[in-house]
């Protein structure tokens, strides 16, 4: 029984390492499609390399040699800084450009060439303490870029599916509690702690990989700037110019309730500001302007209340239709955004609401 868990610890890691091999032979054929996939494929294979580098300890006399081992854990602490790369280029496209791989990963490489040449103890826990800052700031960071990112999508698309970053910060948080837990099973070693985090580092990588082969790359200027406005967010009232300010010019609404109303632009469901814009005679930023400040809404919720509108209309017109054709119809970009935005506006699921409406028998198979 007492070797249950070494057991465990070592199969999970050897199935952490399979899973970085896998990752890295699968990406390899995508890695050209986009310079997102090709930066992911890169941080399978360095996190392959990282974990190929444990072989030594199958050298018996390394295994129980405390310098090797602290070597090693130094190593994996290039992880922080290579994994924040690969945050910081979805939240910001371009961003990682070689320079800043460098950069940001060369300090902890020093750190383990100076305890390689030292042997002290204090550079370790330098390095640890080093780890924890910069995860810690990165957490921060993340987070307040990917809900600025967010923001920016949601004023600029009716569609934000595969396009919003809400899944970046699930991302950021649980490799933040890895983090710690890591740090936890290195100073009071625990082959539980070792079986735990090697099993939720493959679920979480898993779930990266996932996002990200899904995640529809939009460009997003000066995001990771805090002293510069992100394209497209609205800009204070006092900086508008009168004969621009859509909240002055009556023939304005007038003109956006036909485009919604009359010629129903809200049916396509790659509707974006842009195409608004043009629509009305107007630019960009003036009408994001006019729905955040004038109508205190996004774009997408402006645009998906008309969709959720004309979805209730057709699931009562249309009894029979399968929700998938009445999402299609109505210009949601998929069934499962369609089913969110009635819900959040309807506060009924569509299924509740056709039955609801037209007193059918709660048979959700049938309808």
């Amino acid at each position: 029984m007492e070797r249950i868990l070494p057991n465990l610890a070592h199969l999970s890691h050897g199935m952490l390492l399979c899973f970085f091999l896998l990752m890295s032979i699968e990406l390899y054929k995508r890695k050209e499609k986009s310079r997102l996939l090709g930066l992911l494929w890169l941080e399978m294979v360095f996190w392959l390399l990282v974990e190929l580098k444990d072989l030594v300890y199958l050298h018996e006399p390394w295994w129980h040699d405390p310098r090797v081992a602290t070597i090693n854990l130094t190593i994996d602490m290039w992880g922080i800084p290579a994994t924040m790369l690969l945050m910081f280029e979805v939240l910001s496209p371009g961003w990682a450009r070689p320079w800043r791989i460098v950069a940001s990963v060369a300090p902890f490489m020093l750190f383990t060439l100076l305890f390689v040449a030292t042997r002290a103890t204090w550079v370790f826990y330098l390095t640890v303490a080093s780890s924890l800052l910069v995860g810690t700031l990165s957490l921060a960071l993340v987070w307040w870029a990917s809900k600025r990112y967010d923001r920016f999508i949601m004023r600029n698309f009716s569609n934000i599916e595969h396009r919003n970053v809400a899944w970046v910060r699930v991302f950021i948080t649980l490799l933040y509690a890895i983090l710690v837990l890591w740090t936890v099973t290195n100073v009071a070693t625990s082959w539980l702690g070792d079986v735990v985090f090697y099993l939720s580092s493959l679920a979480l990588w898993y779930f990266i990989f996932l996002r990200t082969v899904r995640h529809e790359v939009v460009e997003v200027p000066n995001l990771l700037n805090p002293f510069a406005p992100a394209d497209g967010e609205p800009l204070p009232a006092n900086t508008l110019p009168e004969e621009y300010a859509p909240a002055a010019d009556p023939a304005f609404a007038a003109e956006l309730m036909q485009c919604m109303e009359q010629d129903k632009l809200y049916l396509d469901p790659k509707l974006t500001l842009a195409d608004v814009a043009n629509a009305v005679g107007t630019n960009r930023t003036y009408l994001s302007d006019y729905f955040n400040n004038t109508l205190h809404q996004s774009f997408y919720e402006y645009v998906n209340a008309y969709r959720v509108r004309e979805a209730a209309a057709l699931l009562l017109a249309e009894p029979s239709m399968p929700l998938s054709e009445v999402a299609d119809r109505c210009g949601f970009g998929s069934l499962s955004t369609f089913r969110r935005s009635f819900a959040k506006g309807m506060k009924l699921t569509p299924m509740e609401y056709r039955i609801k409406e037209l007193n059918l028998p709660p048979r959700r198979d049938k309808y």
